[in-house]
This record gives structure tokens, sequence and C-alpha cells, in this order.
């Protein structure tokens, strides 16, 4: 009998699905499933890091700074949410984004894959966000 119990339990660790931490650039995914492909430490790099990704969410909490050049906001489903910055846009795509990017509005946003992290009380975890600097980005 623990040989049959043991048996399966190798069995079932086999078949577990690895790991995937690369991004399909065609792909539509979610705030959470992006948020899936954020693990591991800081000081481990991601597949995903720098690639073209497209995400579509729910627009949650913008705040833009002229000042600044940029700004960000959030981007939530039903399980979680994702950040995503507005770097080094143009003034004409800051005012568009500013009239664009509302509290509540569903969109898809096309943008690049940054890494972040993120500190727990006792490591340093990697996380993933989002970077956009051209207005059309984002999509109703």
């Amino acid at each position: 009998m623990k040989k049959l119990i043991w048996t399966l339990l190798i069995i079932g660790a086999c078949q577990r699905p690895a790991n995937d931490d690369t991004i399909n650039p065609t792909t539509l995914y979610t705030p959470s499933e992006l948020n899936a492909k954020s693990n591991g430490a800081c000081d481990q790099m991601k597949a995903w890091e720098g690639q073209i990704v497209q995400v579509r969410g729910r627009i949650d909490q913008p705040v833009f700074s002229e000042m600044q050049n940029g700004g960000k906001f959030w981007l939530r489903d039903e399980k979680g949410f994702i950040e995503v910055y507005v770097k080094e846009a143009s003034t004409e795509d800051l005012q568009s984004l500013h009239r664009r990017v509302v509290k509540g509005l569903n969109v898809s946003i096309t943008g690049k894959a940054v890494a972040g992290q993120k500190q727990t009380q006792f490591k340093c975890k990697k996380n993933l966000f989002v970077e956009i600097n051209k207005a059309d980005a984002v999509v109703f």
C-alpha cells in the first residue's frame, strides 16, 4: 500500500505543469494572469522582462502629473490588479491619457512588461508591471 501511495505522489508531482514565465505578445491577459507570472526572487531574471504584453481590465485609481511627464493607474479584474506606469509620454499623449484613463472603464492596454520588486517580511519578490508611453496604448 505504501508503494502505491508513493507511486501516485511521484506521478502527480511529475504531471504538474511547469511554471511558465513567458508572455505571448498576441495573448490578451488579465491582471491576475500576469501576476501569476511575476513570482520568484528579485535576483532571478524572468523570460517576460522587456516583452510586449496585452492586458485587459477595469481602470482604477488613475494618478497623473504633468510635471513628471507621466503617471500610473491600476487595472483590476475579479481576483487582483496590476500597475500600469506612463513613462516619458509626450505632452500631447499625456493630455490624451488624462481624458481617456477614467476610473471604472474597461480597457485593453498594450505595453512593455517591466520587473519591479516588492518587499515581504523576509525576502524580496519579483513583480510585474506594464509600462506605456503613448495614448493609443489604451484601447476601449
